[in-house]
């Protein structure tokens, strides 16, 4: 029997536009060949730039919470092209 995984939190309505934003820089940058810091700092400044008002300590956190929700609950697509994988 499987253990049920703990689903990652849908963000706030106001917020969702960064995610938006911020989960196809990531994506990109990783599909280009780059690791994950470099990519999680585009997914940072592609957040910012959609709300820039948010204090840093949340935005990096929101961008966290981004990428883990498209990760786990978008696995196909969020991975395709990334490190070689295409399918």
């Amino acid at each position: 029997m499987a253990c049920p995984r703990p689903r990652a939190r849908l963000p706030r309505e106001e917020i969702r536009p960064a995610w938006r934003a911020a989960v196809p820089a990531y994506r990109r940058m990783c599909q280009e060949g780059h690791h994950h810091h470099p990519s999680w700092l585009a997914a940072l400044a592609a957040f910012r730039e959609v709300v820039p008002e948010l204090p840093e300590k949340e935005a990096r956190q929101e961008v966290i919470h981004a990428i883990a929700y498209a990760a786990a609950n978008h696995t196909a697509w969020f991975w395709r092209g990334v490190y070689g994988r295409r399918r």
